[in-house]
């Protein structure tokens, strides 16, 4: 990446700094760190700024910029500047001209140049010691997946749990692996990585290291069993670490804490994609004590907290103003802390909020914002997950054509977890609001079966549902009313209120009970 002739000194420091992210010395020597001593310290710091700064390009904030053009320069960035990928093939797949590329990328670094003196202009705590060779290696590979360059975190990854001198550390990394496996949703990797951390494990001697080690291999469990849909062997391995580090809490450092609120925070995932909303409480209440009791709460915890309970409350019947609330506090505080992938996430659930709450504009916009920012990481399963979302608004909101075009662009893009089962299910909801009653029905049968097989209540109730329109539309009166019971049934049983209204009203379209449309307003009323 050569530096453009004719930019101010700053701007090519700027530009140095991120082609050279990784190098220590060579963050020394730049010269918007003037006087600095080469340390682990100073790179880590001026790394977090960087990563922290490149990530809040996605969000214009106060300035007069777009969302779109904010992304597309955070995209350059990343892609041109941190990745050193060729300008000429960004700008294709951003489709703007060379010209046009290097406008951008200018303003982009101006932009960033802006952020990133406003992050190392506040003092951070000191670590009462440096961090080990160990650290510094996982903390390359967190930058790594943080950019989306997930080849070669697998590569970088492998690399440190082999040269790892503590089998604790071994174990460590391998389970780390296996969350990046999940974040891609590469199931193979996943249980390959396992395996390799459960056969460290075997070599962790140390008392003070067994329990940490177990919690690690558990959690990493729980991962891996998600990508092969086994949630009962998921939901196992979460209560086998939420109980692991119950026994830590004396004393806890920082990092176990951390720690031990992902646990829970997944945890309440889990217990939300089963539909037990006590349970899923819980959890949170059990993070939110831990966050409380920190001395400096880590605001990513805090935003991710927030996006947790939106997530609870689309659950609870009548919770859709307080999901929205909770979903939109996690948005601002992600935005403020950096986080592109954390902003994402809590425009999908603004989506659905809003979505589930009629209001389609509102929705269309957050779940765009949701795909935009899942296209600039370039992972595909952010992509077809946010497609998935955006799909479910625009087919509700009338546009069922541009509906179907997003669920099977979903479908062509995400593989493993949960994608084929949901992008089946919004490609059969599009039908029948196009009117293709046939393709709908033979769609949503395969779904109910394969949902049915593997006790998914709600995913069962939905495709249930769809078949009685489709029925109902194709004259068949009898097996309509069949299906709507079962659907209800079904969702009853997992309590989703936005599905379990739709089916309600369905119900009360074709048998005309009137009780089922007042049962549905309860449902979602604010």
């Amino acid at each position: 990446m050569a530096v453009e002739k004719g930019w101010p000194t700053e701007l090519s420091a700027l530009a140095r700094l991120l082609k050279n992210v990784d190098d220590p010395s060579a963050i020394a020597g730049n010269s918007l760190l003037a006087n600095a001593s080469p340390s682990p310290i100073l790179h880590l710091r001026v790394r977090a700024a960087l990563l922290g700064a490149v990530a809040s390009l996605d969000e214009a904030g106060a300035e007069r910029i777009d969302r779109n053009r904010a992304s597309r320069q955070r995209a350059i960035v990343a892609r041109c500047d941190l990745r050193g990928e060729k300008h000429a093939a960004v700008a294709r797949a951003l489709g703007i001209c060379l010209r046009h590329f290097y406008r951008e990328r200018r303003a982009a670094l101006e932009r960033l140049l802006v952020v990133v003196r406003q992050r190392l202009a506040v003092p951070l705590p000191v670590s009462e010691q440096p961090p080990s060779r160990f650290e510094l290696d996982l903390d390359h590979v967190a930058m790594l997946r943080l950019t989306g360059q997930f080849d070669a975190a697998f590569r970088e990854v492998a690399k440190v749990a082999q040269a790892a001198t503590r089998a604790a550390d071994s174990v460590r990394a391998w389970c780390y692996a296996v969350e990046l496996a999940a974040d891609v949703d590469d199931g193979v990797r996943a249980q390959s990585y396992l395996a390799e951390a459960v056969r460290a494990a075997r070599n962790v001697v140390d008392d003070n290291d067994v329990q940490p080690t177990s919690v690690d291999v558990e959690m990493a469990s729980a991962f891996a069993s998600w990508q092969t849909l086994d949630f009962a062997g998921a939901a196992r391995s979460i209560e086998c670490a939420v109980s692991g580090v119950r026994a830590l809490e004396p004393g806890m450092d920082r990092v176990r804490a951390r720690a031990v609120i992902g646990i829970l925070f997944r945890g309440s995932e889990l217990a939300c994609l089963r539909g037990r909303v006590r349970e899923a409480r819980s959890r949170l209440a059990e993070a939110r004590a831990l966050l409380e009791a920190m001395s400096h709460r880590p605001p990513d915890l805090t935003a991710q907290l927030f996006f947790e309970l939106g997530v609870v409350y689309g659950l609870v019947p009548g919770g859709t103003r307080r999901a929205i609330e909770y979903a939109t506090e996690a948005l601002e505080g992600f935005r403020a802390y950096g986080s592109s992938l954390g902003v994402a996430a809590a425009a999908g659930t603004l989506c659905t909020a809003y979505a589930a709450n009629g209001q389609f504009d509102r929705a269309i916009e957050f779940g765009s914002l949701a795909l935009e920012l899942a296209r600039s990481r370039g992972c595909t399963a952010d992509v077809a997950n946010a497609a998935l979302i955006l799909s479910q608004a625009q087919t509700l909101s009338g546009d069922a054509r541009r509906g179907l075009a997003l669920a099977q662009f979903a479908g062509e893009h995400g593989q493993g977890g949960l994608y084929e089962t949901r992008a089946l299910i919004a490609v059969a909801e599009a039908h029948v609001r196009l009117g293709s009653f046939g393709r709908a029905l033979d769609l949503s049968k395969r779904v109910a079966s394969a949902a049915a097989h593997e006790s998914w209540d709600r995913y069962e109730g939905v495709a249930l549902r769809i078949q009685a329109e489709a029925h109902f539309a194709l004259g068949d009166n009898r097996s309509a009313t069949v299906c709507l019971e079962d659907s209800i049934t079904h969702l009853e049983r997992h309590g989703h209120p936005a599905t379990l209204a739709r089916a309600y009203r369905s119900s009360a379209a074709i048998s005309g009970r009137r009780d089922r449309e007042r049962l549905a307003v309860d449902l979602v009323k604010a």
